[in-house]
């Protein structure tokens, strides 16, 4: 079965696939904007995921923050539009730890933000994973 897992930010959307289910890679992100839709479909149809998991904000107690909702909603919308199963994860943490990993890797503090939506997408779809078996 193929993933698609998303990292839902005001500008940006951290992109990953799978297509084991066990492990994920990060690819390109888009820009959330007015072409954000169009965008997403074309890696839709490109990637050709069964289910798109959106990753979910919440707060340490793991309620849900204000813009959950508003990634709810979308996630009707991306169902409908393009006739896929959603999903959601818990992505407390993601951020945080895609920018350790990065700077880890040697990836400079200046360019963390090319990668770490992406990368943050990648550990929401393996955190969904290990959450669903």
């Amino acid at each position: 079965m193929k993933y698609l897992g998303l990292d839902i930010g005001e500008r940006t959307v951290g992109v990953a696939g799978s297509d084991s289910g066990i492990v994920a890679a990060p690819l390109a992100p888009l820009s959330m904007g007015p072409s954000f839709m169009s965008d997403l479909g074309k890696v839709i149809e490109e990637e050709r995921p069964e289910v798109v998991v959106f990753g979910i904000p919440t707060h340490a107690d793991g309620h849900e923050n204000g813009l959950a909702r508003d990634i709810h909603k979308l996630a009707e919308g991306v169902a409908h539009e393009f006739n896929v199963t959603v999903d959601f994860a818990d992505e407390y943490g993601t951020t945080i730890e895609a920018e350790k990993r990065l700077k880890e890797a040697g990836i400079s503090t200046r360019d963390l933000k090319k990668y770490d939506d992406s990368l943050a997408a990648a550990l929401i779809l393996e955190n969904y994973f290990a959450s669903t078996k």
